[in-house]
């Protein structure tokens, strides 16, 4: 959502496995693609796991790519008291 806000990429397609990233991402007002690694974890040291899915994201075999113009790693720390709730609000629930 920040990349889509701040830099006005959007995610496009999905990496094909061995691809080294997870997501395609493309500019409506620029030409080229960027690339997106992401990962999350709940115990370890945050910046080692960075430096490892950047070395990942280095290997990349779309680097090769014409129109490649780099791209993102995101790295999350999930505390242990973390969670998410998602649930559908409509007038039939008493919302």
């Amino acid at each position: 959502m920040l990349l889509a806000e701040l830099k006005g990429v959007r995610i496009t397609r999905v990496v094909p496995r061995r691809g080294r990233a997870d997501d395609f991402l493309e500019s409506p007002v620029e030409p080229g693609l960027w690339l997106l690694e992401g990962s999350g974890t709940d115990e370890g040291e945050i910046q080692g796991r960075k430096r490892s899915k950047m070395r990942q994201f280095q290997a990349t075999p779309y680097r090769d790519t014409p129109n490649f113009r780099g791209g993102y790693v995101a790295v999350t720390r999930f505390a242990p008291e973390a969670c998410s709730l998602l649930e559908q609000w409509s007038l039939d629930n008493g919302g």
